[in-house]
C-alpha cells in the first residue's frame, strides 16, 4: 500500500464500496517498530537496511493524516486522529500483490474518511476523537509520529510541527502531566535538527 497501511483483518464496513481499516490500530504498530528500530540492536548491516525501510513506508501512515490544511492533495492534520480511515476505493483490495487498488493521494482518503473535502480554514485546532485526552486517538498517534521524526523520516518533522502547531494542542500536553503513557516525544537532536532549519 503506498500509504503505509498494513494489511488489515477486514474491513469494517464491507459492502460499501470503500475498505474502512482502524487508523489507531495502525498507529500502535507504527510506534511499535519505530521504538525496535529506537533499540539500536546490534543487527547485520542488510537486515538493518530492511529495518530503517519498513519503519520508514510504515510511518507514511501517520505523516500522511497530518498533512497540510487546505490543501486538496493531502489529508487536513486537524482530522488525523479517526478511529476508521479509508484505505482502498474499494472492497476487495489485492493487499499481498500490492495492485490495491489504492486512492491517488492523501486528499482523496480524507474525503471518504470524512466526507468532507480540505477546504483552507483560519481555525486551526485538532479536533474529534476524544480529544483532549490523554488516551484518545489523538493520543495514540503521538508515539508513531514521534518515532518517524526521530528516526529522520522525510515529511515526519513537519508534520510533527503541524500537529504541535496547533491552537490547543497544550490542552493534552496538561492531561499528559497527569497520565503520561501515549506522552512520546522525538529524540531533543532531531528537534534541534528542526530548529535549525533541516526537514
Amino acid at each position: 500500500n503506498p500509504q503505509g497501511f498494513c494489511t488489515p483483518y477486514s474491513d469494517y464496513t464491507a459492502g460499501d464500496g470503500v475498505y474502512m481499516h482502524a487508523a489507531w490500530m495502525e498507529d500502535f504498530l507504527t510506534a511499535a517498530w519505530g521504538m525496535i528500530a529506537d533499540f539500536e540492536f546490534a543487527l547485520p548491516a542488510d537486515a538493518r537496511a530492511q529495518l530503517d525501510i519498513f519503519v520508514a513506508w510504515k510511518s507514511r501512515s501517520i505523516i500522511g493524516r497530518l498533512g497540510a490544511q487546505g490543501s486538496s492533495d493531502q489529508y487536513n492534520y486537524r482530522d488525523a486522529a479517526q478511529y476508521n480511515v479509508a484505505v482502498a476505493p474499494a472492497d476487495l483490495v489485492d493487499w499481498s500483490g500490492g495492485s490495491g487498488p489504492w486512492y491517488a493521494h492523501w486528499g482523496a482518503i480524507y474525503q471518504a474518511t470524512t466526507a468532507m473535502t480540505n477546504v483552507p480554514a483560519a481555525e486551526t485546532t485538532l479536533r474529534g476523537a476524544y480529544y483532549p485526552e490523554a488516551t484518545s486517538y489523538w493520543g495514540n498517534l503521538q508515539p508513531a509520529i514521534a518515532y518517524a521524526v526521530s528516526r529522520g523520516v522525510p515529511g515526519a518533522l513537519l508534520a510533527y510541527q503541524r500537529m504541535t502547531g496547533a491552537s490547543n494542542w497544550n490542552e493534552i500536553l496538561t492531561r499528559w502531566n497527569d497520565d503520561p503513557v501515549w506522552s512520546v516525544k522525538p529524540h531533543v537532536d532531531a528537534l534541534a535538527m528542526f530548529n535549525n532549519g533541516f526537514e
